[in-house]
């Protein structure tokens, strides 16, 4: 063979060379693209289960925490550590053996549901990724079909307690002497017994109440009007503005109960 040929021959042989570990290493990117997106939604959903569980012990700890409430009146727990340890016994009493890390953030911090003078019914997650499951539920979770956010999932006793997702019952008398009732749940007991009882909000101490009763009533419903946004997003638009009715009768035995009288539909009630 001439230098000529031998020199051609390498030119070739080195391109052909070349073009191949293009090929192998465009190849190999390729596969491990694929192999990342496996794993990313395998552990998608492996954590889609750890969520559902999750909020299932969640669910049914504020179930059995409002069921073993001693005495006639049924309440809720005020935090999360109230179903580590109950404090309303002197013995030891756990519902859950701790508060749970939410599996889509990795963070023991939980959106909690709320209801105006009473306490947490129910947890969701902060997430607001997409979820790969989207149907196929079991009961309580079946309302979970199609949601578009992780954040959507809502674990409530409440839910869990009705399975026909119908108007919530009040059965209380605001301050005017009107009267509301419906069929009753637990959830929705609780509210009508804070209702009447016109137990200060959360955050609007009594002292100060009866110090500036219009003003600082009417804080407090500004705070019970917020959860019942949050409550009309979680549940529906029936307990949301179940619990709106529930809002003005707390605001009006406030204002009642503090010496001014202010009539139900009044314009001291839009402040």
């Amino acid at each position: 063979m001439t230098d000529v040929s031998r020199r051609l021959c390498r030119d070739r042989c080195g391109g052909f060379t070349y073009l191949g570990l293009m090929f192998l290493m465009l190849f190999m990117g390729i596969a491990l693209a694929l192999t990342g997106e496996v794993w990313h939604t395998v552990s998608q959903r492996e954590k889609e289960k750890q969520l559902l569980f999750i909020g299932d012990e969640f669910r049914a700890a504020i179930g059995s925490y409002y069921e073993a409430s001693p005495g006639p009146a049924k309440t809720y727990p005020q935090r999360l550590e109230d179903l580590v340890e109950d404090p309303r016994f002197p013995s030891i009493r756990r519902y859950l053996r701790k508060i749970y890390v939410d599996p889509m953030t990795g963070k023991a911090q939980w959106d909690l549901l709320k209801i105006p003078g009473s306490g947490i019914v129910g947890v969701r997650s902060f997430s607001a990724d997409r979820p790969l499951k989207v149907a196929n539920f079991d009961l309580p979770d079946d309302g979970f079909a199609r949601k578009q956010h992780y954040s959507e999932w809502v674990f409530s006793y409440a839910s869990a307690a009705s399975a026909a997702d119908t108007p919530p019952a009040v059965n209380a008398t605001d301050a005017a002497g009107s009267s509301q009732s419906a069929a009753s749940t637990p959830l929705d007991t609780t509210v009508a017994n804070a209702v009447a009882a016109g137990a200060a909000s959360p955050g609007v101490p009594s002292a100060t109440v009866q110090g500036d009763p219009r003003g600082n009533c009417s804080a407090m419903l500004a705070l019970d009007t917020d959860e019942c946004s949050r409550i009309a997003s979680w549940l529906g638009a029936a307990r949301g503005a179940q619990c709106e009715a529930a809002a003005q009768s707390r605001y009006s035995a406030c204002i009642a109960s503090n010496g001014t009288q202010v009539p139900r539909g009044s314009a001291a009630l839009q402040e």
